[in-house]
């Protein structure tokens, strides 16, 4: 009964191993479900107590790494084949690390490194040691808040790879076989924890080579999304001054429109007013025209807003000063409104009740700096986490460009940004 006991710990600890190999070291998820851990536990329990009973325990410990098989499969999250191609590196890695552990434990206990590989409780105990420092760093990681990055592999990548492991598995069988067959135990020790500590360092290596590759092509994905809809940002911005522009040259011509009309009206030609009044309207619409900021491209960037928002039967209220903008380059203070009210408009859109659709929108200066408040009603969930929005449209890679760039540009003049959320009304206060 103490074998089956000790055989049930000891494939225990080999599961945690592989699952936090995967969870720290891949950046793979590990599935929660109540019902599959049962079914999976109780298959790879049943087959090696089976083992066990029908050969011997040392071939019951030593079926794992194919039963574990099953383990990767049915509780792993993620692709299919790229787990089971990183199942051989789980493996050698973390047989690297726990034959290091083996022979510092041979070399405190003064032992060959084989009788611990045939001693279940040292051997579990050997495992323990890498869970503990896989634990510390998951926990690490969580309260540094490290961003979670998977490893991008080739074909290259996988080959490298596996070349390296094949080597180190033929290091550690070597040395291994050695300390059972062979030289004095306290130089095998000694070489088989330096050689495992290399064989873990080199495997390590090359896993943060991948990872670094993953980063570059993640950062160069995002650099021609940002340098794309920075283009976008800019040509809004040009056409928002060319509408505006278009406005002042209509209300400039007003008189001159008057003028003909009156003519028309004068001899009675009513046709003709109808044709000069459709042509008009049909030209340019007429806008009430404001001045809210004193600065022409911020100005047509809050009027086509509003323009928008009346469309779509959203009540927008303004509240402006003056901008002075010697510190804040223009384009900048545009990318921030704009994209804080085209946020804005989209959550009052969802709103089924058009009474319900209002924004409060405030842009002032306050003791040389600025201020961008604005409010508004929405329909819906509003995840904050750590002082951050967090979108939930689907696509939140793309969608979360606007908010990125907001972000990004308040923290180049370290200004601070906060969202508030209570009772239907969202609330993002900026201050530059």
């Amino acid at each position: 009964m103490v074998g089956i006991i000790e055989l049930l710990v000891y494939l225990v600890t080999e599961m945690l191993i592989y699952l936090l190999a995967y969870s720290v070291v891949f950046e793979m998820e590990v599935d929660k479900s109540i019902k599959k851990w049962i079914f999976t536990l109780s298959i790879i329990f049943a087959i090696h107590i089976a083992i066990y009973y029908v050969y011997s325990p040392l071939d019951a410990r030593g079926a794992s790494s194919l039963s574990m098989l099953f383990l990767v499969g049915m509780l792993i999250k993620g692709q299919r084949r790229k787990k089971f191609l990183l199942y051989p590196i789980i493996i050698i890695g973390v047989a690297s690390l726990v034959v290091g552990v083996s022979f510092a434990v041979g070399i405190i206990l003064n032992i060959p490194e084989y009788s611990i590989v045939e001693s279940s409780r040292l051997t579990i105990l050997c495992q323990i040691v890498p869970i503990i420092l896989m634990f510390i760093l998951l926990i690490y990681r969580k309260i540094k808040k490290y961003e979670k990055i998977q490893l991008q592999m080739d074909f290259r990548q996988y080959l490298i790879f596996y070349v390296c492991i094949i080597a180190t598995y033929v290091i550690m069988s070597a040395l291994q076989m050695i300390s059972e067959f062979g030289m004095s135990e306290k130089y095998v020790n000694h070489y088989g924890l330096a050689t495992s500590l290399v064989c873990v360092v080199m495997v390590l290596l090359i896993v943060w080579q991948s990872i670094l590759l993953k980063r570059e092509l993640q950062y160069k994905k995002q650099n021609e999304m940002y340098n794309l809809y920075m283009k976008m940002q800019e040509d809004r911005v040009k056409e928002a001054i060319e509408h505006d522009e278009k406005l002042r040259r209509f209300r400039h011509d007003l008189k001159n429109h008057f003028t003909a009309l009156n003519g028309y009206a004068s001899e009675g030609d009513l046709n003709s007013i109808k044709k000069y009044l459709f042509d008009m309207t049909d030209d340019v619409k007429i806008y009430e025209y404001k001045d809210y900021t004193g600065n022409k491209a911020l100005d047509a960037i809050i009027r086509q807003s509003l323009e928008q928002a009346k469309e779509l039967n959203i009540e927008m209220k303004i509240v402006s000063t003056s901008i002075v903008t010697n510190r804040v380059a223009i384009f900048d203070l545009c990318t921030i409104v704009s994209n804080l009210l085209k946020n804005a408009i989209e959550a009052c859109e969802k709103i089924s009740c058009i009474d319900n659709r209002k924004i409060d929108v405030s842009v002032c200066s306050y003791e040389s700096k600025i201020v961008v408040l604005i409010k508004n009603t929405f329909d819906g969930v509003v995840d904050i986490k750590n002082g951050k929005l967090v979108t939930t449209k689907e696509d939140n890679v793309n969608h979360g460009l606007g908010l990125g760039n907001v972000e990004r540009t308040v923290k180049k003049y370290d200004g601070s940004i906060e969202f508030e959320c209570k009772e239907g009304l969202f609330e993002v206060e900026i201050i530059l």
